[in-house]
């Protein structure tokens, strides 16, 4: 299975400096490829030629192209995503919950199970086995956000997530 790496877009507490670290990282860790997004006021187009420019083979790609600004209620994007994941019930529960203005209790409603299926959280041995899972379900290519408030910190957890990878 091959990783790649998410690295969101400006305004994330990564300039260009921190950006071109991250990728550098993600390079040295054998991730295949590294991604940016789109947001206002932030470019994808921009934050790729930074990191081109601080890489040599990595593969580059745009994940998110303005998403955000459809309106929830003509079409809800991860409403629609989470029912693929077959979550149909949970889904309508939360967007009905929503759309009723009753947010707290939106909120409150969210189970775990759709996001447990799609993310890598928790101890090293739980991030191990979500990645074994991900491999035996036949997963080519997982995408890895590093959440974390410091580029240390995010390029500790890119190297972290290759090397549970190896595993």
């Amino acid at each position: 299975m091959k990783l790649g790496a998410y690295l969101g877009y400006w305004g994330v507490g990564m300039g260009s400096d921190d950006l071109i670290r991250s990728v550098q990282e993600a390079e040295r860790s054998g991730y295949d490829s590294v991604w940016a997004a789109e947001a206002y006021g932030s470019d994808a187009a921009t934050i790729l030629a930074v990191l081109a420019g601080g890489t040599s083979k990595i593969k580059l790609g745009s994940a998110i192209f303005q998403m955000p600004a459809r309106s929830s209620r003509e079409q809800n994007f991860y409403n629609r995503l989470v029912q693929r994941y077959g979550f149909e019930a949970e889904a309508a529960e939360i967007q009905d919950l929503y759309l009723a203005g009753k947010k707290d209790e939106a909120a409150a409603s969210i189970r775990t199970g759709p996001l447990d299926m799609v993310s890598l959280a928790g101890p090293r041995d739980a991030v191990r086995d979500r990645l074994a899972a991900f491999r035996d379900a036949g997963v080519g290519t997982l995408l890895v956000a590093p959440m974390a408030f410091t580029t240390e910190d995010r390029v500790a957890q890119l190297r972290g997530v290759a090397e549970l990878a190896e595993d």
